[in-house]
């Protein structure tokens, strides 16, 4: 999910016109107004993208070398993930699948999963925390605590689970209810540190 907007620099409040902003990211240069407008975008950064796992939670791409444009600033989201699924069943569904570092590395995870039963007009939501290392190649699960289940008789029998999964990977699974419509949301974030 994304949101735009602009600033005008061109007056109001006593503040002049903006002329550069501080820049951050790979690739990025200062931003320039264009007729006293920068413009800024909001996103989501993608899962695994080395270049925006920081601890800070947000990096700034902006100018021609970090955008494309002069007068663009983009403000990204990091060390986060969201996923969704629906589910008709009672099988474990994956939601979202997170690939660890090829690097030896250890990770925290918080998971907040929302769930809702269109058949029968209920919602249950949980909260999971979960930790994992890896050796570069192969993931080890440390632990998972699910801190948070807040379900109706009605949503009674869903479940949310946490493993490490493959080679090198998270997986982040949710199981449904039979015969019933559910849609699940999950966002994940996380922290991680890496050997030396």
């Amino acid at each position: 999910m994304s949101q735009a907007g602009s600033i005008n620099g061109s007056g109001g409040g006593g503040g002049g016109p903006i002329t550069a902003l501080l820049s951050e990211g790979t690739g990025s240069t200062n931003a320039t107004p264009n007729a006293g407008v920068i413009r800024i975008f909001g996103s989501d950064a993608t899962p695994n993208d080395t270049d925006v796992n920081n601890d800070a939670g947000l990096v700034l791409y902006s100018g021609a070398g970090g955008t494309g444009s002069t007068d663009l600033v983009q403000a990204v989201l990091t060390n986060r993930s969201i996923g969704e699924v629906t589910t008709t069943d009672g099988t474990e569904t994956q939601i979202l699948s997170f690939i660890l570092d090829a690097t030896a590395s250890t990770y925290f995870f918080r998971a907040d999963f929302v769930a809702y039963n269109t058949t029968d007009n209920a919602g249950a939501v949980f909260t999971a925390t979960y930790g994992a290392s890896t050796d570069g190649a192969t993931s080890t699960e440390l632990g998972i605590e699910v801190a948070s289940t807040f379900v109706p008789m009605s949503m009674a029998g869903t479940s949310i689970d946490i493993q490490v999964a493959g080679a090198n990977a998270v997986s982040f699974t949710v199981t449904g209810l039979a015969a019933k419509t559910i849609n699940w949301k999950v966002l994940m974030t996380y922290i991680t540190t890496i050997a030396g």
